[in-house]
């Protein structure tokens, strides 16, 4: 996968930093300008706090537990630890738990669609679907279709509000319908859907967890962050396409 990813990731980290300046040219241009307002903000802002130092200590204790505490403790117990942990030393409030309504909504969106996909799975409908799927593009070469589904499964990320959400609802049904053509590169076909998932997240303001947060930071107005999005967004597919067509192949088969 590395190997398979490598063209179109040395394509993208030389293209965005060029592409992020001509769509949306930055305030600060010149050099010594950036320093001194960085300077002036971090006097502004005043040294550590105390309840900034407590957090700090929890996030760095959450980062070795998610890292190293695999044997010992669950992922999300961590996670829901420190919560608990951030409320008892007064670091949160209870207000600030419960108005977060982007968490909210990616936390409902978790548990309904992965368990609805647990369930479309088990019961099969995953497979009758991605054969209906295939049933329906039958005639048209295997790039075609390839491509076809990967366009598909990229543009409907827009009514997702999270990745693991969006991955465990629509990815099993993209590759049951590749599995019904046997034509299809399958190793080419679900890597091209792995970076279709990843590349995907530029698309809103919601599609993935720390989208929100950037949004929400307010430096970019809610119009300007959907055109980018569609502008960046159609690059990076345009990229996965040719590289998917052109290098994967010989690397993954």
């Amino acid at each position: 996968w590395f190997l398979g990813m490598l063209p179109l990731s040395i394509l993208l980290v030389l293209l965005i930093p060029w592409l992020a300046y001509v769509l949306y040219p930055p305030v600060l241009k010149s050099g010594d300008q950036v320093p001194r307002w960085a300077e002036t903000e971090l006097q502004a802002m005043g040294p550590l706090c105390s309840r900034e130092k407590r957090m700090l200590g929890l996030m760095v204790g959450a980062l070795v537990l998610w890292i190293f505490g695999g044997d010992y403790i669950d992922a999300a117990m961590v996670g829901y630890s420190v919560v608990a942990l951030m409320l008892l030393l007064r670091i949160i409030s209870w207000d600030d738990i419960v108005s977060n309504k982007a968490a909210w909504n990616v936390f409902f969106w978790l548990a309904s669609l992965i368990t609805l996909a647990t369930g479309l799975n088990n019961t099969g409908f995953i497979s009758w679907f991605g054969k209906l799927l295939a049933g329906s593009l039958s005639g048209y070469s295997p790039t075609m279709v390839m491509v076809a589904l990967i366009v598909v499964f990229y543009l409907l990320r827009y009514f997702f509000a999270s990745a693991t959400a969006y991955t465990s609802a629509l990815a099993p049904m993209m590759i049951a319908a590749a599995l019904a053509m046997p034509e299809i590169p399958l190793p080419v076909f679900c890597l091209m859907v792995g970076a279709a998932i990843g590349l995907g997240s530029i698309l809103t303001p919601y599609a993935t967890g720390p989208s929100p947060i950037y949004y929400g930071s307010g430096y970019l107005p809610t119009a300007d962050y959907w055109r980018l999005g569609a502008i960046f967004g159609l690059i990076f597919l345009v990229l996965l396409v040719i590289t998917g067509l052109l290098w994967m192949p010989v690397v993954l088969l």
